[in-house]
């Protein structure tokens, strides 16, 4: 958020942060786009209206809008970059894949599972295995390597309690049965489901995507924040959903493309 200090020193109002959100939140399209038609600099592979396609069914998804919408949080404001990651990262393009990464991970630290666990992502064209491990390598060291440095930083600045705090929130796998963590899974994976529209049905062709989430639901389920929706008592923490939804969304489109 701090990219738009120069802006709000101008215009010093809340507005102004909604603003520059939802301008931020929606460069998304273009990485939605660019994931459904294939790569533009590759005439053979690149399909204008399959891109088109995937753009505007981006637009009209649920969580598209509840995310511009819902104040301005690093959490959604990230999207856009994660999806730019995935591109890069599975056309194995490295500039692409490093700075969108890198964006990414400035909005917040769960960002940092996020691209470590775009390790679980296959290519798009086959590759030899060297090549493989070395990109699921850089992947796991920049996303790992940010989430360690960040505990490190709130370790020394804050005491180690603060780290701890952090993993030891209200727990329902710790204060419930088994049955009532699956209950939040499935209560979660309906909420996410809603939001994403079509783009789950899409994702189920492409299914490390999904396992490429898992990380981020179990933290939305672990603080009990499984009732998403709007109307929901706590829809407001939707923004918490912003990573699953948006692998969820990457997923669907390279089924698409595919």
């Amino acid at each position: 958020r701090a990219v738009f200090l120069p802006a709000y020193a101008v215009w010093p109002r809340a507005e102004t942060l909604l603003v520059g959100h939802c301008f931020t939140f929606w460069l998304s399209i273009f990485g939605v786009a660019r994931l459904a038609g294939g790569a533009s600099r590759s005439g053979a592979e690149h399909r204008p209206y399959l891109a088109l396609l995937g753009a505007l069914a981006w637009v009209t998804t649920p969580a598209a809008f509840v995310f511009a919408l819902n104040d301005c949080r690093p959490l959604q404001l990230g999207v856009p970059f994660l999806l730019w990651a995935v591109l890069g990262f599975i056309e194995r393009r490295p500039w692409l894949f490093v700075v969108s990464a890198l964006a990414a991970l400035a909005c917040r630290q769960e960002y940092g599972v996020a691209v470590a666990m775009l390790a679980v992502l296959p290519a798009l064209q086959p590759e030899r295995p060297a090549t493989k491990w070395k990109w699921r390598a850089v992947s796991l060291a920049l996303g790992l390597g940010w989430f360690a440095g960040y505990f490190l930083y709130i370790d020394q600045m804050f005491g180690p309690t603060s780290v701890a705090r952090y993993f030891a929130v209200p727990s329902s796998f710790s204060r419930k049965g088994w049955a009532d963590v699956l209950g939040g899974f499935v209560v979660t994976g309906g909420s996410l489901a809603v939001l994403t529209g079509g783009w789950c049905l899409l994702a189920l062709r492409s299914p490390r995507y999904l396992l490429a989430s898992l990380p981020l639901v179990t933290m939305i389920v672990q603080r009990n924040l499984t009732r998403l929706l709007p109307g929901d008592a706590e829809w407001h923490m939707v923004r918490y959903a912003a990573i699953p939804v948006a692998l969820w969304t990457a997923g669907g489109a390279v089924a698409l493309r595919r």
